[in-house]
Protein backbone atom coordinates (compact mmCIF):
# COMPACT_ATOMS: atom_id res chain seq x y z
CA UNK A 1 0.00 0.00 0.00
CA UNK A 2 2.84 2.42 0.85
CA UNK A 3 4.45 1.75 -2.53
CA UNK A 4 1.23 2.72 -4.27
CA UNK A 5 0.86 5.89 -2.19
CA UNK A 6 4.44 6.92 -3.02
CA UNK A 7 3.82 6.51 -6.73
CA UNK A 8 5.37 3.07 -7.25
CA UNK A 9 3.37 0.32 -8.90
CA UNK A 10 4.80 -3.13 -8.32
CA UNK A 11 4.30 -4.89 -11.62
CA UNK A 12 6.22 -6.98 -14.09
CA UNK A 13 8.91 -4.30 -14.52
CA UNK A 14 9.89 -4.67 -10.85
CA UNK A 15 10.31 -8.42 -11.01
CA UNK A 16 14.09 -8.42 -10.93
CA UNK A 17 16.45 -7.90 -8.03
CA UNK A 18 17.72 -4.44 -9.03
CA UNK A 19 14.29 -2.93 -9.68
CA UNK A 20 12.88 -4.42 -6.49
CA UNK A 21 15.76 -2.90 -4.52
CA UNK A 22 15.12 0.49 -6.16
CA UNK A 23 11.44 0.14 -5.31
CA UNK A 24 12.38 -0.46 -1.70
CA UNK A 25 14.40 2.74 -1.69
CA UNK A 26 11.57 4.62 -3.38
CA UNK A 27 9.32 3.56 -0.48
CA UNK A 28 11.42 5.80 1.76
CA UNK A 29 10.50 8.87 -0.26
CA UNK A 30 8.29 11.30 1.65
CA UNK A 31 4.54 11.45 1.15
CA UNK A 32 3.22 15.00 1.33
CA UNK A 33 0.32 14.18 3.66
CA UNK A 34 2.61 12.31 6.06
CA UNK A 35 5.14 15.13 6.16
CA UNK A 36 2.36 17.62 6.91
CA UNK A 37 0.77 15.45 9.64
CA UNK A 38 3.25 12.74 10.71
CA UNK A 39 1.25 11.90 13.87
CA UNK A 40 -1.86 10.94 11.89
CA UNK A 41 0.25 8.53 9.82
CA UNK A 42 1.72 6.92 12.91
CA UNK A 43 5.09 8.64 12.51
CA UNK A 44 7.06 10.60 15.09
CA UNK A 45 6.84 14.37 14.75
CA UNK A 46 10.48 14.56 13.70
CA UNK A 47 9.53 12.72 10.49
CA UNK A 48 8.00 15.97 9.26
CA UNK A 49 11.23 17.95 9.56
CA UNK A 50 13.69 18.91 6.85
CA UNK A 51 16.53 17.20 8.73
CA UNK A 52 14.67 13.87 8.74
CA UNK A 53 13.99 14.05 5.00
CA UNK A 54 17.63 14.83 4.29
CA UNK A 55 18.65 11.80 6.36
CA UNK A 56 16.36 9.59 4.29
CA UNK A 57 17.70 11.07 1.04
CA UNK A 58 21.23 10.34 2.21
CA UNK A 59 20.28 6.74 2.96
CA UNK A 60 18.61 6.29 -0.43
CA UNK A 61 21.57 7.65 -2.38
CA UNK A 62 24.14 5.70 -0.38
CA UNK A 63 22.28 2.46 -1.04
CA UNK A 64 21.82 3.39 -4.71
CA UNK A 65 25.58 3.98 -5.00
CA UNK A 66 26.25 0.46 -3.71
CA UNK A 67 23.68 -0.97 -6.11
CA UNK A 68 25.32 0.82 -9.06
CA UNK A 69 28.68 -0.57 -7.98
CA UNK A 70 27.34 -4.11 -7.99
CA UNK A 71 25.59 -3.73 -11.37
CA UNK A 72 28.16 -1.57 -13.15
CA UNK A 73 29.07 -4.25 -15.70
CA UNK A 74 25.56 -4.63 -17.08
CA UNK A 75 23.76 -1.40 -16.15
CA UNK A 76 24.65 1.20 -18.78
CA UNK A 77 26.16 4.44 -17.50
CA UNK A 78 24.34 7.65 -18.33
CA UNK A 79 26.00 10.23 -20.58
CA UNK A 80 25.53 13.95 -20.95
CA UNK A 81 23.91 14.83 -24.23
CA UNK A 82 24.79 17.69 -26.54
CA UNK A 83 23.32 21.12 -25.98
CA UNK A 84 20.17 21.64 -27.99
CA UNK A 85 18.38 24.92 -28.33
CA UNK A 86 15.91 26.74 -30.48
CA UNK A 87 16.11 30.42 -31.29
CA UNK A 88 12.72 32.17 -30.90
CA UNK A 89 14.04 35.22 -32.73
CA UNK A 90 17.10 36.27 -34.67
CA UNK A 91 18.84 39.19 -36.30
CA UNK A 92 20.81 39.39 -39.53
CA UNK A 93 23.16 42.25 -40.39
CA UNK A 94 20.87 44.62 -42.35
CA UNK A 95 23.09 44.91 -45.43
CA UNK A 96 21.38 43.08 -48.32
CA UNK A 97 23.90 44.45 -50.85
CA UNK A 98 26.75 42.66 -49.05
CA UNK A 99 24.92 39.33 -49.15
CA UNK A 100 24.00 39.88 -52.80
CA UNK A 101 27.64 40.41 -53.74
CA UNK A 102 28.58 37.32 -51.77
CA UNK A 103 25.97 35.42 -53.79
CA UNK A 104 27.51 36.72 -57.03
CA UNK A 105 30.91 35.62 -55.77
CA UNK A 106 29.52 32.12 -55.24
CA UNK A 107 28.02 32.03 -58.73
CA UNK A 108 31.40 33.05 -60.14
CA UNK A 109 32.97 30.21 -58.19
CA UNK A 110 30.53 27.78 -59.78
CA UNK A 111 31.62 28.98 -63.21
CA UNK A 112 35.27 28.40 -62.31
CA UNK A 113 34.62 24.70 -61.71
CA UNK A 114 34.35 24.24 -65.47
CA UNK A 115 38.14 24.56 -65.62
CA UNK A 116 38.54 21.72 -63.11
CA UNK A 117 36.42 19.14 -64.85
CA UNK A 118 39.16 17.76 -67.08
CA UNK A 119 41.78 17.74 -64.32
CA UNK A 120 39.71 16.36 -61.42
CA UNK A 121 36.00 15.72 -61.95
CA UNK A 122 35.40 14.67 -58.32
CA UNK A 123 37.00 17.85 -56.95
CA UNK A 124 35.06 19.93 -59.47
CA UNK A 125 31.80 18.40 -58.24
CA UNK A 126 32.64 19.13 -54.59
CA UNK A 127 33.65 22.71 -55.36
CA UNK A 128 30.51 23.29 -57.40
CA UNK A 129 28.27 21.92 -54.64
CA UNK A 130 30.01 24.13 -52.11
CA UNK A 131 29.54 27.31 -54.13
CA UNK A 132 25.95 26.37 -54.98
CA UNK A 133 25.10 26.11 -51.28
CA UNK A 134 26.96 29.33 -50.53
CA UNK A 135 24.89 31.09 -53.21
CA UNK A 136 21.66 29.70 -51.73
CA UNK A 137 22.62 30.70 -48.16
CA UNK A 138 23.66 34.18 -49.28
CA UNK A 139 20.37 34.61 -51.12
CA UNK A 140 18.38 33.72 -48.00
CA UNK A 141 20.43 36.07 -45.83
CA UNK A 142 19.95 38.84 -48.40
CA UNK A 143 16.18 38.34 -48.27
CA UNK A 144 16.19 38.40 -44.45
CA UNK A 145 18.29 41.58 -44.45
CA UNK A 146 15.75 43.19 -46.78
CA UNK A 147 12.92 42.18 -44.42
CA UNK A 148 14.73 43.91 -41.58
CA UNK A 149 15.33 47.07 -43.58
CA UNK A 150 11.61 47.34 -44.30
CA UNK A 151 10.47 46.38 -40.79
CA UNK A 152 8.84 43.10 -41.83
CA UNK A 153 8.98 40.14 -39.39
CA UNK A 154 10.78 36.99 -40.43
CA UNK A 155 8.70 34.19 -41.91
CA UNK A 156 8.50 30.69 -40.45
CA UNK A 157 10.90 29.57 -43.19
CA UNK A 158 13.38 32.26 -42.16
CA UNK A 159 13.30 31.14 -38.52
CA UNK A 160 13.71 27.49 -39.54
CA UNK A 161 16.77 28.59 -41.53
CA UNK A 162 18.27 30.37 -38.49
CA UNK A 163 17.62 27.38 -36.27
CA UNK A 164 19.50 25.18 -38.73
CA UNK A 165 22.61 27.37 -38.57
CA UNK A 166 24.47 25.24 -36.03
CA UNK A 167 23.46 21.90 -34.60
CA UNK A 168 25.45 19.76 -32.19
CA UNK A 169 25.30 16.01 -31.69
CA UNK A 170 27.50 13.41 -30.04
CA UNK A 171 29.40 10.72 -31.89
CA UNK A 172 28.79 7.52 -29.97
CA UNK A 173 28.80 7.21 -26.19
CA UNK A 174 31.14 9.80 -24.75
CA UNK A 175 32.50 10.79 -28.16
CA UNK A 176 33.39 14.34 -29.14
CA UNK A 177 30.64 16.72 -30.23
CA UNK A 178 29.86 16.84 -33.94
CA UNK A 179 28.64 20.10 -35.43
CA UNK A 180 26.34 20.35 -38.42
CA UNK A 181 24.07 22.93 -40.01
CA UNK A 182 24.62 25.40 -42.84
CA UNK A 183 27.09 27.54 -40.89
CA UNK A 184 29.37 24.55 -40.41
CA UNK A 185 29.09 23.73 -44.10
CA UNK A 186 30.50 27.15 -45.01
CA UNK A 187 33.89 25.58 -44.30
CA UNK A 188 34.93 23.64 -47.41
CA UNK A 189 36.97 21.19 -45.33
CA UNK A 190 35.91 20.09 -41.85
CA UNK A 191 39.31 21.11 -40.49
CA UNK A 192 38.66 24.68 -41.67
CA UNK A 193 36.20 25.03 -38.79
CA UNK A 194 38.89 24.42 -36.17
CA UNK A 195 40.93 27.10 -34.41
CA UNK A 196 43.32 28.21 -37.12
CA UNK A 197 44.37 31.89 -36.81
CA UNK A 198 46.11 33.45 -39.79
CA UNK A 199 48.61 36.25 -40.19
CA UNK A 200 50.08 38.08 -43.18
CA UNK A 201 52.83 40.68 -43.54
CA UNK A 202 51.41 43.67 -45.39
CA UNK A 203 54.06 46.38 -45.12
CA UNK A 204 57.83 46.46 -44.71
CA UNK A 205 59.85 49.34 -43.36
CA UNK A 206 63.46 48.62 -44.43
CA UNK A 207 64.70 51.03 -41.81
CA UNK A 208 67.07 53.94 -41.71
CA UNK A 209 70.08 54.76 -39.54
CA UNK A 210 67.73 56.34 -37.01
CA UNK A 211 64.66 54.09 -37.42
CA UNK A 212 64.95 50.29 -37.05
CA UNK A 213 63.50 48.02 -39.71
CA UNK A 214 60.09 46.50 -39.02
CA UNK A 215 57.28 44.55 -40.64
CA UNK A 216 53.59 45.24 -40.17
CA UNK A 217 51.36 42.15 -39.97
CA UNK A 218 47.59 41.78 -39.89
CA UNK A 219 46.04 38.68 -38.37
CA UNK A 220 42.99 36.95 -36.99
CA UNK A 221 42.34 35.03 -33.79
CA UNK A 222 39.46 33.37 -32.01
CA UNK A 223 35.90 34.59 -32.72
CA UNK A 224 34.53 37.12 -30.25
CA UNK A 225 31.20 36.86 -28.47
CA UNK A 226 29.00 39.76 -29.49
CA UNK A 227 25.91 41.10 -27.73
CA UNK A 228 23.87 43.81 -29.45
CA UNK A 229 20.60 45.50 -28.50
CA UNK A 230 18.30 46.39 -31.37
CA UNK A 231 15.01 48.28 -31.44
CA UNK A 232 12.35 46.05 -32.97
CA UNK A 233 8.60 46.23 -33.51
CA UNK A 234 8.23 44.43 -30.17
CA UNK A 235 10.59 46.82 -28.38
CA UNK A 236 14.34 46.55 -27.67
CA UNK A 237 15.78 43.06 -27.84
CA UNK A 238 19.26 41.70 -27.16
CA UNK A 239 20.87 39.32 -29.64
CA UNK A 240 23.99 37.21 -29.16
CA UNK A 241 26.33 36.07 -31.92
CA UNK A 242 29.97 35.91 -32.93
CA UNK A 243 32.22 38.45 -34.57
CA UNK A 244 35.65 38.14 -36.15
CA UNK A 245 38.80 39.23 -34.33
CA UNK A 246 41.41 41.43 -36.02
CA UNK A 247 44.94 42.28 -34.92
CA UNK A 248 47.83 44.43 -36.12
CA UNK A 249 51.32 43.35 -35.13
CA UNK A 250 54.62 45.13 -35.78
CA UNK A 251 57.71 42.93 -35.60
CA UNK A 252 61.08 44.62 -35.43
CA UNK A 253 63.59 43.47 -38.00
CA UNK A 254 62.72 41.84 -41.28
CA UNK A 255 61.32 38.60 -39.88
CA UNK A 256 57.87 37.64 -41.13
CA UNK A 257 55.57 35.60 -38.91
CA UNK A 258 54.07 32.36 -40.16
CA UNK A 259 50.64 31.01 -39.16
CA UNK A 260 52.35 28.41 -36.98
CA UNK A 261 54.30 31.08 -35.10
CA UNK A 262 51.26 33.31 -34.75
CA UNK A 263 48.87 30.64 -33.44
CA UNK A 264 50.17 30.59 -29.82
CA UNK A 265 50.64 34.38 -29.87
CA UNK A 266 47.09 35.28 -30.94
CA UNK A 267 45.33 34.71 -27.56
CA UNK A 268 47.67 37.22 -25.88
CA UNK A 269 47.79 39.76 -28.71
CA UNK A 270 46.82 43.36 -27.96
CA UNK A 271 43.64 44.66 -29.53
CA UNK A 272 43.76 47.52 -32.00
CA UNK A 273 43.17 50.80 -30.10
CA UNK A 274 40.17 51.89 -32.14
CA UNK A 275 38.22 48.79 -31.07
CA UNK A 276 38.55 49.56 -27.35
CA UNK A 277 35.20 51.41 -27.00
CA UNK A 278 33.21 48.27 -27.85
CA UNK A 279 35.24 45.68 -25.92
CA UNK A 280 33.74 44.53 -22.57
CA UNK A 281 36.95 45.07 -20.58
CA UNK A 282 37.00 48.76 -21.58
CA UNK A 283 33.30 49.62 -21.47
Amino acid sequence: ERLRRSGVEVGYSCRNSSNLWLSSLRALSPVASEVANPGEAGLPSIAGTDAWQRRLLNTQLASWAELRHDTILYAKQSYSGGIACEFPDGYVDPYPAAFERLRLYALKGMEATEFLLDADAALAGSVRSYFAELADISGTLKEMAEYQRTGMPFTAEHMAFLNDAVRSSQEGCGGPPVYSGWYARLAFYETDAEYDPTIADVHTNPGTPSVPASVLHVGTGEPRLMVVTVDTCAGPRAYIGVASSYFEVIVEGLDRLTDEEWSPMAPQAADVPWLAPVLPETL
